[in-house]
């Protein structure tokens, strides 16, 4: 398994890295843009391991809140990604999670900490560097540290040193749910009564539910539950990325058809020029 522990963002923090996403797409910044559901703090990249290794990973002495801050990029590495405002309590749980894995005798990437939430990979920026936007004002309070697997560009919770329910972690920066929220949590909570009514564990509607994001990619899911196509729980997981990869290939699709749509703009405008000039 291809592993790592990090930071899962709320459901404020994470409607607002999306508006962060909207505001670079609409400032020229192109490239391939993060999936809402996967994005993710890194604490310790583990890479390939065995096994979950959650129970080697620190509970969490008390909460401790972080703010979103600022926009920077990897050019080695070809992120461009969200910041945090510094944050004492963040490097003392990321250096908590490293030493408690070397305790453990668990390899990690040894690279300094350095804090920061993908927005784009492959980014192709306007002038050569970030775009000069207002960063949207989002805070979070972290509860919790989870363990990671990635498989095939899908990152999916597998572990978690606590249980904070979503619902909570939808309103952690004070406000009630938004309406898109409530979608969200109503369809894993179908989901999740589907799956039951099936023989399988409902536990797992929400791993599941993250993992889908969109309401209507849970709801997809429900009806193949409901259906009782799925046999067993290799069905559900085939048919759960099934979904995930028709959602990737959809918004990659769209992403596509706007970015030609700004290119043929260009060319217009740049003929129209030409003609002015004659």
């Amino acid at each position: 398994m291809r592993l790592f522990a990090a930071i899962e963002p709320s459901f404020t923090f994470r409607e607002a890295l999306v508006d962060l996403q909207g505001r670079l797409r609409a400032a020229g910044v192109q490239g391939r843009y993060m999936d809402a559901a996967g994005m993710h703090m890194t604490l310790a990249f583990i890479g390939e391991w065995p096994d979950a290794v959650t129970a080697c990973l620190p509970p969490l002495e008390a909460p401790f809140d972080i703010a979103l801050s600022h926009v920077g990029v990897f050019p080695r590495a070809k992120v461009l990604w969200a910041g945090v405002k510094p944050s004492p309590e963040l490097n003392e749980l990321a250096g908590r999670v490293r030493r408690k894995l070397t305790e453990a005798g668990i390899p990690f990437d040894p690279k300094p900490f350095n804090p920061h939430i993908t927005l784009i990979r492959k980014p192709v920026l306007p002038g050569g560097a970030p775009p000069k936007i207002c960063v949207p004002a989002a805070a979070m309070t972290v509860r919790q540290i989870c363990l990671y697997q990635s498989a095939n560009g899908v990152y999916t919770v597998i572990g978690r040193t606590g249980s904070v329910p979503p619902e909570q972690a939808a309103a952690e920066t004070g406000g009630s749910m938004t309406e898109y929220q409530r979608l969200w949590a109503q369809a894993r909570d179908r989901l999740g009564e589907a799956l039951e009514a099936a023989g399988y564990p409902a536990e797992i509607a929400d791993m599941m539910a993250k993992h889908l994001g969109a309401p209507k990619a849970i709801d997809r899911m429900t009806d193949y539950v409901r259906h009782g196509y799925a046999r067993n729980m290799e069905m559900l997981a085939d048919e759960m990325l099934a979904i995930r990869a028709d959602a990737d290939a959809w918004r990659e699709k769209k992403e596509s058809r706007e970015a030609q749509a700004g290119y043929n703009a260009y060319l217009y405008s740049r003929r129209m020029e030409n003609d002015e000039d004659e």
